[in-house]
């Protein structure tokens, strides 16, 4: 297994993202059965998952706040898409918008739709976009702003 970590400071708190890199699905999905017992139905094993830590508060001042769980054998860049977007919301979740309750309901770790749609908009658009001849990068986040200011 592979370990790294992320991080981003788009909410105004250093935040890092730990990203383990499985060898296989079965892997990782002896994993998740392991740690997220009866959670998962067999017939659709985990290829990938992102997993908060287990003691977060909203507000919480540590910086490392989850894990994504990839499967070298199963991921491309729809799969990281769609497990950014678990952490994502996430961090938006425990910095930003808590006092909000209505928001809570939709925008937290957990939300698979969210993710999906993520995953499948910038796949498409990038599988489009690599047709159309562009030669895509997975970008540079000096050209992207910060939380203060954003690119235009």
């Amino acid at each position: 297994m592979i370990r790294f970590q992320t991080s981003t400071n788009r909410t105004g708190t250093h935040r890092i993202i730990k990203v383990e890199l499985h060898d296989t699905v079965a892997e990782i999905a002896a994993w998740y059965a392991a740690t997220y017992p009866g959670a998962h139905d067999p017939r659709h094993p985990a290829t990938a998952a992102f997993t908060p830590r287990a003691d977060w508060a909203d507000r919480d001042p540590r910086a490392w706040q989850g894990t994504i769980h990839l499967a070298r054998d199963a991921v491309d860049m729809v799969v990281v898409m769609h497990e950014a977007t678990h952490a994502a919301a996430h961090l938006y979740s425990i910095d930003l918008y808590r006092d909000h309750a209505r928001a809570s309901a939709h925008l937290h770790a957990f939300n698979e739709p969210l993710a999906y749609m993520v995953g499948d908009i910038a796949g498409r658009i990038g599988r489009r976009l690599i047709d159309l001849g562009v030669e895509l990068n997975v970008g540079n986040p000096e050209h992207h702003g910060t939380a203060e200011h954003p690119p235009h």
